[in-house]
């Protein structure tokens, strides 16, 4: 809580980076009074690993812009277009919004930041679009 003032993004990914049985608690992001992130990957891989699940809660101030995933685009910066994956066995929970694409291949779960490079990784897979509350 003494924190909460601080900060709106509690991970911001731009590399590599492995979740084992993790909780990642957003609820109290309250740095931006319109948006806040709890796993945020602009850039690189994510990846969601283990048999336990690993949840990821929302700001729970329920506004517009308070996401607990956001998978987002910024390849026009130079950064490598990011992706989230939840591995064959593994579970994600999500308590809040999830902004991305996502495509199943092979029992793992990959999310995309565009639909459009969803179907472009996985031109023969069904891709769900997932935003909101989804």
């Amino acid at each position: 809580d003494s924190a909460a003032s601080k900060y709106a993004i509690l991970v911001q990914n731009y590399g590599n980076l492995g979740l084992t049985a993790m909780t990642l608690d957003g609820t109290n992001l309250d740095y931006s009074a319109t948006v806040s992130y709890t796993l945020s990957t602009n850039s690189g891989k994510v990846t969601i690993k283990g048999t336990a699940p690993t949840t990821i809660k929302a700001n729970d101030r329920n506004l517009d812009g308070d996401y607990a995933v956001d998978v987002y685009d910024y390849s026009s910066a130079g950064y490598a277009l990011p992706t989230l994956v939840v591995n064959s066995g593994s579970k994600m929970v999500v308590e809040g919004k999830l902004n991305a694409a996502a495509c199943v291949k092979s029992g793992k779960v990959t999310y995309y930041a565009t639909l459009e490079q969803a179907e472009a990784a996985n031109p023969s897979k069904k891709v769900t679009v997932l935003n909101e509350s989804n």
